[in-house]
């Protein structure tokens, strides 16, 4: 089921300290773990996987330090779950396009995520993604975002920062350029792709 902004950023708030420090940790472990050596040789592909394990190590530290989080695993989806007064959310940990998107084999189980259809291994009722976006050359972060995928389009994204734990919400139903301060005092930053915006109204793919 999609889950508006405003609803996320309610139930998540408190964890984004954290979430920033999966993503941009795991990073820097790629970075700093692995021999100059193999990474070298490391396709982008090998990379975007150690960068994940690495992530999904963090993840689990994560769950053993806040209440009302965990990792789940299911095949080869793992996820981390949040207990919230929203239902429960799962996110999974990606590497990102510039639009926000994950790439990755499209298995079922990754489709019926994508297009929030409940996962009963999983058993959450919102699924979200968070990930890094490369800069144009591919070898440092550009950004870390906050995602609610639909299918395969996006319904919202929101830039994580550690300065403040400030979000900036991409509306993908608006115009370019436009930017406003919202109550929350974040930077709104809005740009239009090609979706259905009766997707949005509806809630569904």
């Amino acid at each position: 089921m999609l889950i508006s902004f405003e609803e996320a950023h309610s139930a998540l708030s408190d964890h984004f300290p954290r979430l920033w420090s999966v993503v941009d940790g795991g990073w820097r472990d790629y970075e700093v773990k692995i021999p100059a050596d193999v990474k070298a040789l490391a396709s982008a592909r090998s990379r975007a996987s150690l960068v994940h394990d690495f992530m999904i190590k963090r993840a689990h530290d994560m769950a053993d330090a806040c209440n009302g989080v965990q990792v789940v695993k299911h095949r080869l989806m793992s996820a981390l779950v949040f207990q919230s007064a929203h239902g429960f959310i799962a996110m999974r940990l990606k590497k990102l396009d510039e639009d926000g998107v994950s790439r990755n084999n499209p298995t079922k189980q990754v489709l019926d995520f994508r297009n929030q259809i409940e996962i009963p291994a999983i058993a959450a009722h919102h699924h979200l993604e968070i990930g890094y976006i490369l800069n144009k050359t591919q070898d440092s972060i550009s950004s870390i975002e906050l995602v609610c995928p639909s299918g395969n389009k996006v319904y919202w994204m929101a830039e994580v920062t550690p300065a403040e734990v400030s979000e900036n919400l991409f509306n993908l139903w608006e115009h370019r350029g436009e930017e406003e301060q919202q109550p929350t005092g974040f930077t709104v930053k809005r740009r239009r792709i090609d979706a259905d915006e009766n997707d949005a109204e509806n809630g569904t793919n």
